[in-house]
């Protein structure tokens, strides 16, 4: 999976893109891709993409959290100076 990081989520997603160009071939998981010096299956790929997807999830959520908070604890200290 070093490759993928290497190359990142738009390259990846362009390679499963360019095998599958005709919308039926290299659409199996088990489909082997060479990508960089790496040989992985579409399937790899594939998951990859969904955990970097669920991981970009997590820290938006995070980032939202944090700024409700500050929100909150700056609203709290402009009643205590009032």
């Amino acid at each position: 999976m070093a490759e993928l990081e290497l190359h990142g989520v738009d390259a990846a997603r362009s390679i499963l893109g360019a095998v599958s160009s005709d919308g039926v071939s290299g659409t199996s998981r088990s489909t082997l891709i060479r990508f960089g010096n790496a040989n992985v299956t579409r399937g790899e790929i594939e998951d990859w993409l969904k955990w970097k997807s669920s991981r970009e999830a997590l820290w938006v959520r995070v980032g939202a959290i944090a700024a409700v908070l500050a929100a909150v604890f700056a609203f709290l200290a402009l009643l205590k100076f009032n």
